[in-house]
């Protein structure tokens, strides 16, 4: 009867470690999971077409952001003068490795200019590469219904107010 007892015992003990084993984990799965999660940033109220406020009144500026997937968004910036496409830069928001960064590709370069998020809230960012000529720093910030973004480098800054456009 004792060794019945003890041949139960050991069985139901043995049936319970695996299922505390999966237990564990699945939650440090969820535990990786959930801190991706957190280490993704979200740049969604970036999305939208965009029309320059303080602009030259000869020229019309546009900024058109897209979310092509959670780690990468697309920007596409131009000028019009008239109808005509007188300046265009594509942009890149994305993570790569751990790192989110924003590739920068203007007329007259034929590479990319990277420059690294160094700061970021719910609303805005700030991406650098101190070795770039100008700009240095590329911040955007949502103020209320508008987008901002300020370009500086050395002396020189550039400030850009949008409007959403419908």
């Amino acid at each position: 009867m004792k060794k019945t007892l003890f041949f139960l015992i050991g069985i139901f003990i043995l049936s319970c470690n695996p299922e505390r084993s999966n237990t564990t984990e699945s939650l440090e799965d969820k535990t990786e999971v959930k801190n991706l999660k957190d280490s993704t940033k979200n740049f969604d109220w970036l999305v939208g077409n965009w029309k320059r406020l303080n602009n030259d009144t000869e020229k019309n500026t546009f900024e058109n952001w897209k979310k092509e997937t959670n780690n990468r968004y697309l920007g596409h910036g131009f000028i019009l003068k008239g109808s005509d496409t007188i300046w265009q830069e594509k942009m890149i928001l994305s993570l790569h490795d751990s790192d989110w960064e924003l590739e920068v590709k203007t007329p007259g370069n034929n590479d990319l200019v990277k420059f690294t998020l160094t700061e970021h809230d719910s609303n805005s960012f700030l991406v650098e590469n101190p070795k770039h000529d100008f700009p240095k720093k590329i911040k955007y910030w949502k103020n209320g219904a508008k987008l901002n973004a300020l370009v500086t480098g050395n002396e020189n800054e550039l400030h850009f107010e949008f409007e959403r456009l419908e």
